[in-house]
C-alpha cells in the first residue's frame, strides 16, 4: 500500500491537509483481487521441501513462482512516481490519485527486477537510465557464482558499486536441500 499526504492553500491562505492510501495494483495483487482470496504461498523461508512445493504450487495456481509486489520503496524519476520492490519491475503511480498506471521496463530495455533503493548519479540525475527515463545508458550482466541478495548499491559519477553480500538467495539452494535464503559460509575471511 502506498500513502500520500497532500498540502494545499485555499483562497484565504489557509492550509488544507488531506490523506489518501491505495494498494499498488501489481499483476499479483490484481490476480488475488479478482479471485477474492490470497493465492500465493511464501517462497523465501522455511523447510527446503516446503519452499519447492510453494514455488511449484504458485506456478500452477498463479502462473508465476513468487508474488510480485511493489511494497519496499517509492522514487521519482523523469517527473514520474514509481513504487518498487526488488523482485519485480517498478510500477508507475499517478501521484494525484495513487492509481497504478503500468510497470516500467524502460521502453523495453529492462527485463529483470530493479533494486528497491535506486540511486541517482551525482550531477546528472541518471539512474543508470538516462535522466529523461527513455533509455538504458549501460547494461552489464554480473556473473556471481551464486544468487546473492543485492539489496543495496552505491553510485558515484564514475562507478556503480554492487555489494556482494554473503546472503545467498535462490531456488538452487532449496533444490540442494538448503534454506532458500541464508548466510553463506564464506572462506578466507579474517
Amino acid at each position: 500500500m502506498i500513502h500520500a499526504t497532500y498540502f494545499s492553500k485555499d483562497g484565504e491562505g489557509n492550509w488544507n491537509v488531506s490523506y489518501k492510501n491505495k494498494y499498488v495494483e501489481t499483476e499479483s495483487f490484481l490476480l488475488e483481487k479478482n479471485r477474492k482470496k490470497k493465492l500465493f504461498l511464501p517462497t523465501i523461508t522455511g523447510d527446503p521441501s516446503a519452499v519447492l512445493a510453494s514455488f511449484y504450487t504458485n506456478m500452477v495456481k498463479c502462473g508465476q513462482p513468487v508474488k510480485f509486489e511493489a511494497n519496499t520503496s517509492v522514487f521519482e524519476h523523469a517527473g514520474k512516481l514509481y513504487a518498487i520492490s526488488e523482485q519485480n519491475l517498478p510500477y508507475e503511480v499517478d501521484p494525484s490519485n495513487l492509481d497504478t498506471l503500468k510497470s516500467w521496463d524502460v521502453n523495453g530495455t529492462w527485463d529483470r527486477p530493479f533494486t528497491s533503493h535506486p540511486k541517482r548519479v551525482p550531477h546528472t540525475g541518471e539512474l543508470v537510465i538516462i535522466a529523461d527515463g527513455t533509455k538504458m545508458l549501460h547494461k552489464v550482466d554480473l556473473k556471481f557464482k551464486t544468487g546473492v541478495l543485492v539489496h543495496e548499491l552505491g553510485v558515484t559519477e564514475n562507478y556503480n558499486i554492487f555489494m556482494d553480500y554473503p546472503l545467498e538467495i535462490g531456488i538452487n539452494r532449496a533444490l540442494a536441500g538448503n534454506r532458500s535464503l541464508a548466510m553463506s559460509k564464506m572462506k578466507n575471511l579474517r
